[in-house]
């Protein structure tokens, strides 16, 4: 019984959860979500952030909506480098922890 009222809370808290206008313009900076090369990831790891406020168990933080190429998740293009690029799509967890 517990199950489904943890899974029915999470389902209530959800429209809140995803609603990222209730950030300040300075955490929505750290994240990246002004810069459109940094605005994707930076979304999905804000949400993750919010999600274990909200103490759910389990969150994957999935880059690469294009596919295995040109993300830090890479498969296909080992040449490029596995983390090409996820320096620069990345806040310094410190920096942001400290300012929020």
């Amino acid at each position: 019984m517990q199950s489904y009222e943890d899974a029915a809370r999470l389902q209530l808290l959800a429209p809140e959860l995803f609603d990222l206008n209730r950030e300040s313009a300075s955490v929505k900076s750290l994240y990246g979500l002004e810069a459109d090369e940094t605005r994707d990831f930076g979304t999905r790891c804000l949400i993750a952030r919010r999600m274990l406020e909200r103490d759910v168990r389990f969150i994957q933080i999935w880059s690469g909506a294009g596919g295995p190429k040109n993300n830090w998740d890479n498969h296909s293009q080992h040449s490029y480098g596995s983390y090409h690029g996820l320096q620069d799509r990345l806040t310094n967890p410190s920096q942001v922890s400290s300012r929020i």
